[in-house]
């Protein structure tokens, strides 16, 4: 069984640590392979000094997971970064700040968070360049761990105020583009998260089959999609 995940924005909120760990519990000894397609947290920094006490059981059950043989990969989402640097080989056998190819029961899958489908949020796309500055985050990583994190918090919240408007509904017309032209590479399947809400899609005029994903957040609805055998997707709560 393949599992994908995304959006639990997890922050320390009482029982929300507890429920994903229960998830990740559920899913030893069934699970082949578990993908995060991002913002596991609600901000999610590469420096193990800059780790917050709420994420440490997490990051441990994730590790305590790939031990016991469960594969375990991750896709940066917007609340995430340098992951690499600090979780790829544990817990993370594969951390992409964009996206994934996978191939799975015979079909071929783009993995993605899917924050940079929507070209009209502007605003975000000029975030998501200067946060991600390799100059600016290793100046950012020099800091003490409190300035750090105090500073991080600070815009996180500045940039969240940013893109509300493009927050506020599906881009349908972009993402049946965005779709369009991954299917014309070849992709058979598109997982996406990032847009809080359930969906699946069928926009390959060529090819009923071809199927677009868009994960429910794990935050608010606490569920997840699972792929079977053969590439079939079908969403389930624990």
């Amino acid at each position: 069984m393949i599992v994908c995940v995304s959006d639990a924005h997890i922050q320390g909120d009482p029982g929300e640590i507890e429920a994903f760990l229960t998830f990740l519990n559920h899913l030893k000894g069934s699970t082949r392979t578990l993908y995060i397609l991002g913002d596991l947290f609600n901000l999610w920094l590469g420096p193990k000094k800059l780790t917050l006490p709420y994420q440490e059981p997490i990051i441990r059950s994730l590790q305590q997971l790939a031990a016991s043989g469960v594969i375990v990969k991750y896709v940066e989402g917007n609340r995430d970064y340098y992951l690499s640097e600090s979780y790829l080989g544990s817990p993370f056998t594969e951390v992409s700040s964009s996206f994934l190819e996978e191939q799975i029961g015979g079909k071929r899958f783009y993995l993605s968070h899917g924050d940079l489908l929507n070209y009209r949020d502007k605003p975000y796309r000029l975030w998501r360049t200067l946060s991600r500055n390799r100059i600016f985050y290793k100046v950012f990583t020099l800091l003490p761990s409190q300035i750090g994190l105090s500073l991080a918090g600070y815009l996180e919240k500045k940039f969240r105020k940013t893109n509300q408007k493009h927050k506020s509904y599906f881009p349908m017309e972009i993402c049946k583009e965005y779709a369009g032209s991954l299917f014309n590479q070849g992709y058979d399947g598109i997982i996406l998260g990032h847009f809080h809400m359930e969906k699946v899609l069928s926009l390959d005029r060529g090819d009923p089959k071809k199927l677009l994903y868009i994960l429910p957040d794990w935050k608010t609805q606490r569920r997840f999609l699972r792929l079977d055998a053969q590439g079939e997707g079908s969403f389930l709560s624990l």
